[in-house]
């Protein structure tokens, strides 16, 4: 969701964001859902493939050695930053049992307050059985998941540096997609904030954050940040 709006935002795409709690009844089942005319696109890909055929991009400008830049720490973001997120959020036991289901079983109607969660939960636990096997203990798998994040965060903190934004002075596609995998990690409330401290101890990364958040969701509450919705 974050990542969806904060691309169209940077594009300066104008959006009717309409929150919803029930994503089983959106067209396609799953949130978000943007509706742009006929079509309907579910995935971040989609709208940005979408948006590139019209015209409607902001990394118009960026030279090929950019351009690759930008791949390469998409690349590292899915593959060393959105495991930990997942297990941030999903395996870790006292963030999943203090804070996300407790968060979901509050938003979400019944039955799919229950329906959901263990949906989202077998998902996460899959992805890190994949990527770093199920043979180790909790504990081990735990290391390793958050020193690949912590390298990770570290990275694109000296990749930043003092600018702004991660190419100069105006945001492009590569900050909305950072600001999606930083900004809940950020600011959501977690009982177990190793990671989320990692990120805080990385201060431009937490200024990055903080002036997107000025300048494109000046009007958002901590709670509208986390509320799916469907625009």
């Amino acid at each position: 969701t974050i990542d969806l709006q904060a691309y169209a935002k940077i594009a300066d795409l104008d959006l009717e964001v309409r929150f919803t709690n029930n994503p089983f009844w959106s067209s396609k089942g799953a949130l978000p859902v943007f509706y742009i005319g006929n079509q309907v696109y579910t995935s971040f890909e989609e709208l940005v493939t979408y948006l590139k055929s019209k015209n409607i991009w902001p990394d118009y400008g960026l030279n090929a050695k950019e351009h690759a830049e930008t791949t390469a720490y998409t690349n590292m973001l899915k593959e060393k930053l959105l495991p930990a997120l997942l297990y941030v959020w999903w395996l870790d036991d006292k963030n999943c049992l203090r804070l996300t289901r407790p968060w979901y079983s509050k938003v979400l109607p019944f039955p799919f307050n229950f329906y959901y969660p263990n949906k989202y939960q077998n998902e996460s636990r899959e992805l890190i059985e994949a990527i770093f096997g199920d043979d180790d203990s909790k504990s081990d798998i735990e290391t390793k998941v958050y020193g690949a994040a912590e390298k990770c965060l570290t990275a694109l903190s000296v990749r930043l540096g003092d600018s702004d934004f991660m190419f100069g002075n105006h945001p492009r596609g590569l900050d909305a997609t950072l600001y999606s995998y930083l900004a809940p990690l950020l600011k959501a409330p977690f009982p177990n904030p190793t990671l989320q401290n990692h990120l805080k101890a990385c201060t431009n990364l937490f200024k990055f954050v903080t002036r997107i958040n000025q300048h494109y969701f000046p009007t958002y509450t901590q709670g509208e940040r986390y509320s799916n919705s469907e625009g």
